[in-house]
């Protein structure tokens, strides 16, 4: 392989990988809604209380998120999901494969039949 191809070359893998970062890191942050559980106690269809979840995490249970459409794995600080256990919360952050990364958690705007805790 010539000097020119192997320059060729790494201008391409160059202009890839630069590509590839931008579309990463530019996903866009939502909001989702739910109440903060584990995946134990949604396996179980049951609504857990926050000492239950807290005994399942400490187990090594993860925390999710549980709504409607189902329950999502957070991954975020375990100390902020661990305030919001067994209650509705508010997160701010990007879906991954099926993973919510969670860049912030409160407790949601009082809307039709969820409570705050």
């Amino acid at each position: 392989m010539g000097i020119k191809t192997r320059l060729d070359l790494a201008v391409v893998i160059f202009v890839a990988s630069a590509c590839l970062a931008i579309f990463t890191t530019g996903a866009k942050s939502e909001s989702f809604h739910g109440i903060v559980s584990d995946n134990v106690c949604a396996s179980n269809m049951g609504a857990c209380n926050a000492s239950r979840i807290h005994q399942d995490v400490a187990s090594g249970a993860k925390y999710v998120l549980t709504g409607e459409d189902g329950a999502y794995e957070l991954d975020g600080p375990a100390e902020q999901l661990a305030a919001f256990a067994g209650h509705p919360a508010m997160l701010i952050g990007r879906m991954e494969g099926g993973r919510i990364r969670v860049s912030s958690i409160s407790v949601p705007r009082r809307e039709a039949g969820v409570t705050t805790p």
